[in-house]
């Protein structure tokens, strides 16, 4: 409509439910996605962009689910944050951009209870190679209202790195903390991810080549590892073939190999040799 808001209806994919074939709808809006540079006002030259969500949905009878969000986003600008200058010289480029912290607070029906989340990030850039991400998280989940029901609280701290023009190393390292079922007991759970990525030719619309990813979880004196590998080669401008290995700890992983392909029939056709073998067991008798 005219004030921005988008509206959507969720229809059933299957068959239709109800006389319109319509389970629910969709709202959302964006506003401050537009600065007015000439302005005096400062909302309008440096407005906040705002986003806002809602969504309700009914799969089936007596069964209702609520998903909201709200999420906004904020530059830090400071007095002196344009490039500074040399002295007799042009001006020396920046070596850190205003850092910028992103809130929102989530609202999703879980089964009868209602789960709310606020959640808070701030994200520095400092030179063209490095970022570095901090947040906060609330969680409550309550039957009716967030003043009550069990509480926990999060923190995380990420640094992304930019080795070269394909090389990414990103370092996660956060922890959760609250109270237990019973009301009383603290619980603790703590966590690091190190992530390293090869990337593809953005221009060719490569996807990453190389990723490998290490975690480690601590919780009740218990340490779980983790380890997941992931290698995709294009094969041809329109196929791409997969390999993904994964194991923990506790010894359980699995080894995946996949072919996708956008356009070329004939790697589906191999399907058919495993499908038609079974059917001719079956009816043969030798299965």
């Amino acid at each position: 409509n005219s004030n921005g808001w988008i509206c959507r209806a969720i229809v059933e994919p299957d068959g239709l439910e109800h006389d319109d074939g319509i389970n629910g709808f969709t709202a959302e809006n964006y506003y401050g996605t537009m600065a007015d540079p000439t302005s005096k006002d400062p909302k309008k030259k440096n407005p906040t962009p705002t986003y806002v969500m809602s969504q309700i949905n009914m799969p089936e009878k007596d069964k209702l689910t609520l998903v909201a969000e709200i999420e906004s986003s904020k530059l830090h600008k400071g007095k002196n944050s344009g490039a500074p200058k040399s002295k007799g010289g042009p001006p020396v480029p920046e070596t850190s951009k205003p850092p910028v912290t992103t809130g929102g607070i989530d609202v999703q029906s879980l089964g009868r209870d209602i789960m709310y989340v606020a959640r808070a990030e701030t994200r520095v850039k400092q030179g063209e190679k490095m970022k570095t991400c901090a947040g906060v998280s609330a969680f409550r989940s309550s039957l009716k209202f967030p003043h009550t029901g069990p509480l926990a609280f999060g923190a995380k701290v990420e640094e992304r790195i930019k080795l070269n023009k394909k090389l990414r190393l990103n370092m996660t390292a956060g922890a959760i903390g609250g109270k237990a079922a019973d009301g009383k007991t603290n619980q603790y759970l703590k966590g690091a991810n190190v992530q390293f990525m090869i990337k593809g030719n953005k221009k060719k619309g490569e996807p990453t080549k190389l990723q490998v990813i290490g975690t480690a979880m601590h919780w009740k004196k218990d340490i779980a590892l983790g380890g997941d590998i992931q290698a995709i080669q294009m094969v041809g401008p329109d196929s791409a073939l997969t390999a993904r290995a994964n194991l923990n700890s506790r010894g359980s992983g699995s080894v995946q190999l996949r072919l996708t392909s956008t356009d070329t029939i004939k790697y589906g056709l191999v399907g058919l040799v495993p499908t038609v073998t079974a059917i001719w067991g079956f009816l043969t008798g030798n299965m």
